[in-house]
Order: C-alpha cells, then sequence, then structure tokens
C-alpha cells in the first residue's frame, strides 16, 4: 500500500493422535517496512495447543502463545476444563 509494505510467512501442524486428542504448533514472522518513518518493524510468533476428551463429558484443553517483536515482547498461557452434562 502506500503507507506500509510487507511480508508474512506462517506454519502450522496439526496431529490426531487416538481420535481423542488434538495437538497443534504454530508460527510465524511478520515484517512491515514503514513509507512514512522509513524504518522495518519485525514480529515473530510460536504457539502450542492441545485439547483432549477424559472421559465422555469431560475436556481439557490447554494453549501457550509467545510473541516478541520490536515493540515488547509478550507470553500468554490458558487452561481449562469442561463437562458437559
Amino acid at each position: 500500500g502506500t503507507v506500509a509494505s510487507g511480508r508474512l510467512q506462517s506454519a502450522s501442524v496439526e496431529v490426531n493422535p487416538w481420535n481423542v486428542m488434538r495437538i497443534e504448533v504454530g508460527g510465524g514472522t511478520r515484517v512491515d517496512a514503514q513509507v512514512v518513518t522509513d524504518g522495518l518493524r519485525t514480529l515473530t510468533w510460536r504457539d502450542l495447543s492441545a485439547d483432549a476428551v477424559l472421559w465422555r463429558s469431560l475436556f481439557v484443553m490447554a494453549s501457550v502463545y509467545e510473541e516478541r517483536g520490536d515493540l515488547g515482547r509478550s507470553r500468554q498461557g490458558y487452561l481449562s476444563l469442561s463437562w458437559r452434562f
């Protein structure tokens, strides 16, 4: 565009072992070139998530996400247990 141009690359892989679990790994890189400031910004991320059926109506899900870039770094984690009745 007229304000910025850039490149985005990402990849993700998912497997379903034993047909009761799902595991996914992903990540990527984004580079933006700002026309106005004539600078580059880089951002990379990676994530891991998994969910599983523990017993007919009981499910567990976990996720971890990390992001690093020129403006800082952040990490997030999430764990959930749900029961359908």
